[in-house]
């Protein structure tokens, strides 16, 4: 099995499976062999958590060399194969629990910025629908303003020193009277658009 590596299973972190010859992995006293120790060490080797996390060692032990316990040595790879893919649904299931909590998050955060906007729009509508109704009401005073002037003035006029002629009262009064009604928010008919929104 030297210098050889282990096949990964499909949608899985890989599992390797590597032949070696060391010292440090031995369990018990091994056989000597001209001075060299076989050794198998097993690691996952995809996922962080998992990475370079020996599951299992084995060297040559006196009256068990490595060929007596490939079963075992197949085993725990499987074992340790499954492992590493339930860690891996795992780690991916936290990930889609994760993503969705932004998502919806996100989704909040846009929907209560859209609901902030649309309240400060409706405050502004508003706003400017009173100051409209302001304005059509003090031309309404000005319209009746006007008109009361021009019935003063005709009820002083015969009055006067220097009376107007008739004819010049009438001219006059015509385009005082003219202007009250250009202004009255009731007469042409502006009072109707005071709830727009332009």
């Amino acid at each position: 099995m030297a210098g050889r590596h282990a096949r990964s299973w499909p949608g899985s972190p890989t599992t390797a499976c590597h032949s070696q010859s060391t010292e440090s992995l031995r369990r018990s006293p091994p056989i000597p062999r001209n001075g060299t120790t076989r050794a198998v060490r097993c690691i996952a080797n995809s996922w962080p958590s998992a990475r370079d996390q020996p599951i299992e060692s084995w060297t040559d032990v006196e009256g068990q060399p490595l060929e007596t316990r490939l079963a075992d040595i197949a085993v725990a790879i499987v074992v340790h194969g499954e492992r590493v893919c339930r860690s891996s649904a795992q780690h991916h299931r936290e990930w889609v629990i994760k993503r969705k909590a932004d998502i919806a998050e996100e989704q909040r955060r846009k929907e209560e910025e859209r609901r902030r906007l649309e309240r400060e729009r409706l405050e502004r509508l508003e706003k400017a629908q009173i100051a409209r109704l302001l304005a059509q009401a003090k031309a309404l005073r000005d319209a009746q303003d006007i008109r009361a002037y021009v019935a003063a003035v005709r009820d002083v006029q015969a009055a006067l020193d220097s009376p107007l002629t008739e004819t010049e009262l009438q001219h006059w009064s015509d385009w005082a009277l003219s202007q009250a009604d250009r202004v009255d928010p009731v007469l042409n008919g502006s009072f109707k658009t005071v709830q727009s929104d332009d």
